[in-house]
């Protein structure tokens, strides 16, 4: 395959491309928001009450092993950084972990398709 074809494979991809549509649009901006909030009430929770986290982790822990992985797959994102907070490693490695996993997710999660019109 020679660049020419590359590089028009590549705008036929782009220009067969379905738009989304409202319903899904929705769905997406729906679960930015329940995200942003569940990081914002994260990071408030890191800043005012860091015991209601600890009471998180043991109530999450404490329940059975499927609602535990629905749990989980629900917010993984969260849940790895409750689990990251709950280790005991230094307080600026699982700082930066959570910080990042959190922006990571947001940024993945962002209705970008908003932002083209």
């Amino acid at each position: 395959m020679t660049q020419g074809t590359g590089i028009a494979a590549a705008r036929e991809g782009e220009a067969t491309r379905k738009e989304p549509t409202l319903m899904e649009q929705l769905f997406n901006v729906a679960i930015f928001a329940l995200f942003f909030v569940l990081w914002a009430l994260f990071a408030y929770a890191l800043v005012a009450s860091q015991g209601s986290l600890d009471s998180v982790w043991a109530w999450s822990r404490s329940q059975h092993i499927v609602v535990q992985g629905i749990i989980w797959l629900l917010v993984l994102p969260l849940a790895i950084g409750l689990w990251i907070w709950e280790s005991g490693w230094p307080l600026i490695v699982r700082l930066a972990l959570v910080v990042s996993i959190g922006a990571f997710n947001l940024w993945l999660f962002f209705p970008k398709d908003l932002l083209k019109r």
